[in-house]
């Protein structure tokens, strides 16, 4: 069976991703501002950038979530490819005809279980 490859552009793919690399650099930069050069640190005017930091990485999280979510999707819809009811369907091979088994034929009775005539 052929399977179709679903192309997407890899920028819309990975877009939350990308996200996730910002938002994790900007709650660095507030949680830990003592780690930058003191050029940058001097730019860096937050008071408590504890809690925005905080805000930061629970921002790279949901889009973590996204992300992943995202490729499941793909991943799930190359897996299970949708199949056109209108399309012509390729017939494999007929059944091959084999004989009923008498001993699982429930119509007819056990001859033991038939009705027996009365004696007179």
């Amino acid at each position: 069976m052929i399977r179709e490859r679903i192309e997407v552009p890899m920028l819309r793919r990975h877009y939350s991703l990308i996200l996730v690399a910002i938002w994790l650099v900007m709650g660095v930069c507030l949680v830990a501002p003592d780690i930058l050069p003191e050029k940058l640190r001097q730019h860096l005017k937050v008071p408590s950038g504890g809690l925005v930091g905080v805000l930061a990485f629970l921002f790279a999280l949901y889009n973590l979530a996204r992300w992943w979510a995202t490729q499941s999707l793909y991943r799930n819809r190359e897996e299970y490819r949708r199949v056109n009811p209108l399309s012509v369907r390729r017939v494999e091979e007929a059944p091959k005809e084999e004989d009923p088994n008498p001993d699982l034929d429930f119509i007819r009775l056990p001859e033991d279980d038939a009705p027996k005539p009365d004696p007179k």
